[in-house]
């Protein structure tokens, strides 16, 4: 219930999903907070953690569940899954689609074989979609996050083409999806490298 987690009723609530050790990464915190503080209606929800890596001004607007194990709940109580950045999550957003969120995220072209620090599934995922925005480009990741907090037809709009791309298909087939386009994509990689 948004209510028992403080989000008033214009409340705009986005959300990930990682593992604890994966919100490490200080660029993502620092846009978050510019986006909490640019909108004073947005909340944002963090899955897997329960403690900020980072001091951030708007935390007061962060909430951190730690490990949930009904993801699928929390994401359906939110409005709009942001994928984390450099390093993306992968069937989280799956989940997210599957629970009717538009998602946001960052292109990855997959040209840095094995690059640890620069891994975006979001393409794979979601296809074409305005919600994907090129890689490091942080102005225009904040103004689409803007625009899409502040634009329900346009999160509604989103969600459609999300719902329709994986129309059909069920949670374990999506996962099964995951693990085949990343191995996919780095096979990819590779042969764009030369390995055989």
């Amino acid at each position: 219930d948004r209510r028992s987690l403080g989000v008033g009723d214009d409340g705009v609530v986005l959300i990930s999903a990682m593992r604890s050790v994966m919100y490490n990464q200080r660029e993502f915190w620092k846009h978050i907070d510019r986006v909490l503080g640019d909108n004073k209606n947005a909340y944002y929800i963090a899955l897997g953690i329960d403690k900020l890596p980072y001091e951030i001004k708007h935390a007061d607007r962060v909430i951190l569940p730690g490990f949930v194990d009904d993801v699928i709940n929390w994401m359906s109580a939110s409005d709009i899954y942001i994928d984390p950045f450099p390093i993306g999550s992968g069937s989280s957003i799956l989940e997210a689609i599957h629970a009717g969120l538009p998602a946001i995220g960052f292109d990855d072209t997959m040209d840095t074989l094995f690059h640890p620090r620069q891994v975006s599934l979001m393409r794979p995922y979601v296809g074409d979609s305005d919600g994907i925005i090129k890689f490091g480009d942080l102005t225009a990741w904040k103004a689409f996050v803007d625009k899409a907090i502040v634009s329900k037809d346009l999160r509604l709009r989103l969600s459609k083409e999300n719902k329709l791309r994986l129309d059909g298909l069920t949670l374990k087939k999506e996962t099964n999806r995951f693990f085949d386009t990343i191995v996919e994509c780095y096979n990819k990689k590779m042969d764009r490298r030369g390995f055989q």
